[in-house]
């Protein structure tokens, strides 16, 4: 196995070891964050696909859960080491490999993890998701999905032989912890000589940081993300986040591309010029911000 020496407790794909108990002491109902409304999707896919590779195999970490098959479908991922700091997740992606290994069709993976998510009744611990039929139809729409791993039966193929080969690995991990940071980073470090680290997806991490964080929190997460380019001045970095303070406007927060840099981690404001009454942007770091508590 390419991961037994990783920091993390490595959550394996040939054993259930972690599961059913993780599935008894569930988050409550709606927690869990298999499937992304992120916004700009394909356009990050697309724009990945342009950037170079490098002549050694690649390797993709990520948080969440899905978009992360995305990612590595499109880029040909030699490995990837799947994060979350939801334990429910273990159970996603136990149902995940033992339906993508077993299948023999991209239309029999979906069946077969629809089936494995209700065996386990997991269907309604998905945010987002209401109904099995409302499941089974977004899984049948990503065959359609030009961007999507399934809408090939080669991506298919590809994420399906990762799997076999065991070159995915899934481990828990709260990325404010800082005192995983050094080890993960310096286990990655003694690995280039395997591979190149080449995409991170931060999903909407720091967007929830913002309103639920606090200083220690969002230092922390930086510090992960700097880390990870000081081994790689070419990393493709990408997370979503609302650039306008306080706009949430019905959809999820809009995907963003990085290369080699940390993603811009300051919101602007709105204010309301009293001549247009048109709201005027203002970088947050010059808003004066009053707290009536």
């Amino acid at each position: 196995m390419y991961f037994n020496d990783f920091p993390l407790k490595i959550f394996s794909v040939t054993s259930n070891r972690y599961f059913p108990e993780h599935r008894d002491n569930r988050l409550s109902v709606g927690n869990s964050y298999v499937f992304s409304n992120e916004t700009g999707a394909d356009d990050s896919l697309t724009s990945i696909a342009r950037q170079p590779t490098d002549e050694r195999p690649l390797l993709h970490i990520g948080f969440g859960f899905w978009f992360n098959f995305d990612l590595i479908a499109k880029r040909k991922s030699s490995y990837a080491i799947i994060l979350d700091i939801d334990p429910n997740l273990t159970n996603y992606f136990y149902c995940f490999s033992v339906a993508i290994r077993q299948s023999i069709s991209r239309i029999d993976f979906i069946e077969l993890f629809i089936a494995l998510l209700r065996r386990y009744k997991l269907t309604e611990s998905i945010q987002m998701i209401h109904h099995e039929t409302h499941l089974r139809a977004l899984l049948i729409s990503f065959l359609t999905k030009a961007e999507s791993w399934l809408s090939t039966a080669a991506n298919y193929q590809f994420i399906k032989e990762m799997f076999l080969t065991q070159k995915i690995a899934f481990s828990l991990f709260d990325i404010t912890d800082n005192s995983k940071h050094l080890d993960i980073a310096s286990w990655l470090e003694n690995k280039t000589f395997l591979f190149s680290l080449d995409t991170l997806y931060l999903t909407n991490i720091y967007e929830w940081l913002c309103n639920h964080g606090n200083f220690i929190a969002k230092k922390a997460y930086q510090n992960f993300i700097q880390y990870l380019l000081a081994l790689s001045n070419r990393l493709i970095v990408v997370d979503a986040f609302y650039p306008i303070q306080g706009a949430t406007p019905g959809t999820g927060p809009p995907q963003r591309v990085s290369i080699g840099r940390m993603p811009n981690l300051k919101k602007e404001s709105h204010r309301i010029s009293l001549a247009t009454r048109q709201p005027i942007r203002i970088g947050i770091r010059h808003a004066l911000v009053f707290d009536s508590h």
